[in-house]
């Protein structure tokens, strides 16, 4: 009897937890449909030609590989960071290998100018004391937990100013609502956690990361979290609508046949 009845409660919370998540992932969105402050444009705004994109992510990494001269290095994930006021494809140097993983830093970061198609590399060597693709107690996120648990952490990208080189990492935090018959989260951004070569973590609120003079220019917001709002005025006219009638819904348009998808940073 003592086996039956955990077994029991495990089969209660699974059943539960699959009643009431569409439920939950539902709510999130209809609030945030009514709640979000938005404007009405009649036109694209103007842009700066020195800011657009022109090299494609995967043509990028390509000539980051090539400038790669660390045999016991590979690159990390893409992401996108501005230097000197233009947009650069930002490759992380980590260690290569199961053992390199462990025994070995991340190197610096490569840097791709994605404002040209011709081959415009530079990197930006630096040995960092924590960051990503490093071994359990030396990767970014394991010392970012301890520091501050009930958050998300989005992708990092790697901000050089002077001779130091910066580790910029969005938070997303939840609040907490109640529609019957569940608990719903609301995601917001939260700020950004600024980790130096050392390791120094500091965190930032939004207003502070607006001041912030390494994260100046840089983008701030997490690319996750806009698609999820954009994606939630799908349920403006409610959740009937959303399921079934589909009047005056809103869907983000994709690029047929490609993994890159809204907002266009990959």
């Amino acid at each position: 009897m003592a086996v039956v009845a955990p077994a029991i409660i495990i089969i209660l919370i699974i059943i539960g937890w699959a009643i009431l998540g569409p439920f939950q992932a539902m709510y999130s969105q209809c609030y945030l449909a009514r709640h979000l402050d938005t404007e009405e444009i009649a036109e694209l705004p103007d842009m700066n030609p020195s800011v657009v994109r022109i090299m494609p992510q995967f043509v990028a990494e390509r000539y980051a590989r090539d400038a790669l001269q660390y045999p016991r290095f590979r690159l990390g994930t893409a992401d996108i960071a501005f230097v000197a006021e233009k947009p650069c494809w930002v490759f992380p140097l980590i260690p290569d290998g199961s053992i390199n993983f462990f025994v070995l830093k991340d190197k610096g970061a490569a840097y791709v100018d994605m404002n040209t198609s011709r081959k415009s590399t530079h990197i930006v060597e630096k040995d960092m004391e924590i960051g990503p693709g490093m071994g359990i107690r030396d990767w970014y996120k394991w010392k970012l937990y301890k520091e501050k648990y009930w958050v998300d952490y989005e992708d990092p990208y790697f901000v050089p100013v002077d001779e130091e080189l910066y580790i910029a990492v969005p938070i997303v935090s939840y609040e907490y609502h109640w529609r019957f018959p569940t608990l719903y989260t609301i995601p917001k951004w939260s700020g950004t956690a600024l980790i130096d070569s050392e390791g120094k973590i500091e965190f930032l609120t939004p207003e502070e990361v607006l001041e912030h003079s390494v994260l100046k220019d840089q983008k701030l917001y997490p690319e996750r979290l806009t698609r999820y709002y954009v994606n939630s005025f799908r349920y403006v006219h409610g959740i009937v609508n959303k399921l079934l009638y589909h009047h005056e819904q809103l869907e983000i348009a994709e690029v047929p046949g490609q993994q890159n998808e809204q907002p266009f940073f990959g």
